[in-house]
């Protein structure tokens, strides 16, 4: 039996207000599957959503292990952004460009799932979509980059960082320094405002100072 008209409204209004509900949503669109419940995940799908609104950190470095969903809360959440800032920037960065493309491919493919649809009026523009490179019809974007690719030119409202460093080159002092200065002279760098910008790093932590 179909939902009823009221109940279909309550549910888009419950996805588009709560990300913990949009999560379980996007996760049962892509894997036909429900989201198990987990307390991290409330507690990861909380701060994000203070970080939306305003009244928590506008910089915020998640470590999980491998395997616990922390990149697919992220690509989630970017795409629960662009439903409520339609016009939103983002920058999607990961030590590999494939990587970021592949966090990008999710993003769009929850956007064009019927729930997202039916919650939010955000659609990707036909005419300009690349893997690493998409915008909305209300003006906003998703590019994708490795760390150190360019991205001249391009601004971002959101900075997601996902696996910054490549596991296997957390041992390596060079490598860490070269990340973490690419990550504060240049990724830091493209955001809009300095003050307003909202900057989510998603990662293991495999050496103190990765």
């Amino acid at each position: 039996m179909s939902d009823s008209p009221d109940t279909s409204a309550l549910l888009n209004a419950v996805v588009r207000t709560r990300l913990r509900a949009f999560v379980a949503g996007a996760f049962q669109e892509l894997e036909n599957k429900p989201l198990r419940p987990g307390e991290h995940l409330n507690l990861i799908c909380h701060y994000l959503s203070a970080m939306e609104n305003g009244s928590g950190h506008k910089r915020l470095v998640i470590n999980q292990p491998p395997r616990t969903l922390k990149s697919f809360i992220g690509t989630a959440f970017a795409a629960w952004m662009l439903g409520r800032h339609p016009s939103l920037q983002v920058i999607i960065a990961s030590h590999d460009e494939r990587l970021a493309q592949t966090l990008s491919d999710r993003v769009r493919t929850i956007m064009r799932c019927d729930f997202y649809k039916a919650a939010f009026a955000t659609r990707v523009r036909p005419d300009f979509d690349r893997r690493d490179f998409f915008r909305t019809t209300e003006g906003g974007q998703v590019l994708t980059v490795s760390i150190g690719g360019g991205i001249t030119g391009h601004g971002a409202d959101l900075l997601i960082v996902d696996d910054p460093l490549d596991a296997g080159k957390a041992g390596s002092g060079p490598e860490r320094e070269q990340v973490n200065n690419l990550f504060a002279g240049k990724l830091l760098s493209r955001l809009n405002s300095k003050a307003a910008g909202l900057v989510l790093v998603l990662q293991q932590r495999l050496h103190p100072a990765d």
